[in-house]
């Protein structure tokens, strides 16, 4: 007996299909990483080194240090399923 909330019926045809090129994929993600990836080092970076944080300035440092590497970690991924290195796809999903 099946579960339908772990196997739905229009898992087999679903109602969107997109086949995404995986280089063209990977480029996509890797271009967007590095936005982040800058976006996140001098919004972020600029207010926690400021201070504006208020007391929690260290605790925000961190956050952001953790998001810079993922998003590092997204744009080498996303740049080696570019180059159609399979272990870019290892950096790209999520566990």
């Amino acid at each position: 007996m099946s579960n339908a909330l772990l196997e739905p019926g229009f898992a087999q045809d679903p109602p969107v299909k997109l086949n995404v090129n995986a280089k063209i994929l990977g480029l996509v993600l890797g271009i967007l990483a590095v936005i982040g990836a800058v976006i996140t080092l001098f919004a972020g970076g600029l207010l926690s080194v400021l201070g504006l944080a208020g007391g929690v300035a260290p605790i925000w440092l961190l956050g952001v240090i953790v998001a810079l590497v993922a998003e590092v970690m997204g744009a080498i991924g996303g740049f080696q399923m570019y180059n159609s290195n399979p272990a870019g796809k290892r950096l790209m999903t999520t566990r």
